[in-house]
């Protein structure tokens, strides 16, 4: 659904800028009413890879490249799509960490993703990384996270969805300073549930003039695919 994909690249793309531009410092000195040159840096030319391939990954990479960043993606089963300059297979996600500026986690939580974000692929990554997750929490290592955001192996993370939700009062990623909490809001944008309501409708009525739907489900991946895929 074009809505919910516009919804996650526009929230992504908030990630990368807030970062870049030390939206956090800002606010900070705001409150205090601290008049201070902050040095924000620019994005253009930096590295985003995108961990899962499918619609919503594909539509954050080509909001991504219009802003001059390099896009590569991570995905086991889609070698090429628009505006990603390669696209790395699970196993080579290591490689793929150590090349980005930040990394952003749009895939599906199955049997294989699962954990896969881990205190491996955090070893991998520069220390000024910036994870982002919009995805499913549990692909992420949460224990590992913490103590890469804690020992500086990675500089920071935007993240929208967590293993336990809501996410506990004494987790420890709500005091950190280089984290961004969100409440699992990044395709909660504008009429999301009107949105929702047209879809079904518009399904209901393939369904009824029995043709095939435009995604499907596949038992063996875990989720749900576009047929062109």
């Amino acid at each position: 659904m074009r809505h919910l994909r516009v919804s996650f690249s526009e929230f992504v793309l908030f990630c990368v800028l807030s970062h870049a531009k030390q939206r956090r410092l800002l606010e900070s000195q705001q409150r205090n009413h601290e008049w201070r040159h902050a040095t924000s840096a620019t994005v253009k030319e930096s590295n985003a890879v995108i961990y899962g391939v499918g619609s919503i990954g594909r539509t954050v990479g080509k909001t991504l490249t219009k802003l001059g960043l390099h896009v590569r993606g991570i995905d086991p089963y889609t070698s090429v799509a628009e505006g990603f300059e390669c696209i790395y297979r699970n196993d080579d996600m290591r490689e793929a960490a150590a090349w980005s500026d930040y990394f952003i986690i749009c895939a599906p939580l199955t049997e294989q993703t699962r954990h896969s974000v881990n205190a491996e692929i955090f070893d991998a990554m520069k220390a000024s990384c910036h994870v982002i997750n919009v995805g499913r929490g549990p692909i992420i290592d949460e224990t590992a996270l913490v103590q890469a955001l804690t020992s500086g192996s990675i500089g920071s993370a935007s993240l929208d969805v967590f293993e336990t939700e809501p996410l506990p009062s004494d987790n420890p990623l709500w005091e950190m300073e280089n984290v961004h909490i969100s409440p699992h809001i990044s395709g909660d944008a504008g009429d999301f549930e009107l949105a929702l309501i047209r879809q079904f409708a518009d399904l209901a009525d393939v369904w009824f003039h029995s043709h095939d739907f435009p995604s499907a489900v596949d038992k063996k991946r875990g989720y749900a695919h576009t047929r062109q895929n």
